[in-house]
């Protein structure tokens, strides 16, 4: 439970520095973004998006696709070419933010065997994943 509220809070806390996600645009995804009032298209083309192999790539698709997402959302009034272009930009987005939850999980995983380690006087242990936090924290921090 420890590691799923820490890769929460730093998974909501990098989108919020990286994406600008409010937390109603994340309520309205996490409720498949559909509602009476915007049903669900009849027909829904599925593109592939850029994978995003390492944090660097998903960081870097992060900052680039989400200021082509905010030009296209700061739109007065958007047309059906519009959403289509919001509908693609957002399979690299989700590539991106999949590629760093994962890392956010080993992270979490390694700062919980830190902690554990600590508890049991195990040293080895300690610093081997302390050397494993660092690195990741690092790449979050991109010191």
């Amino acid at each position: 439970m420890t590691r799923f509220l820490l890769t929460a809070a730093i998974l909501i806390s990098v989108l919020s520095m990286l994406v600008g996600c409010g937390a109603t645009d994340a309520e309205h995804a996490a409720e498949g973004g559909h509602s009476a009032t915007h049903p669900e298209p009849e027909r829904i083309e599925h593109f592939k998006g850029l994978d995003a192999p390492d944090w660097a790539t998903a960081v870097a698709h992060l900052v680039e696709y989400n200021q082509q997402l905010r030009a296209v959302v700061a739109q007065e009034s958007l047309t059906h070419e519009d959403m289509d272009t919001v509908h693609q930009l957002t399979y690299t987005l989700e590539n991106a933010v999949e590629r760093i939850q994962q890392d956010l999980v080993v992270l979490a995983d390694a700062l919980e065997e830190v902690h554990q380690a600590s508890e049991t006087d195990d040293e080895a242990r300690l610093r081997s994943n302390a050397a494993i936090y660092f690195e990741y924290t690092q790449r979050l921090l991109q010191q």
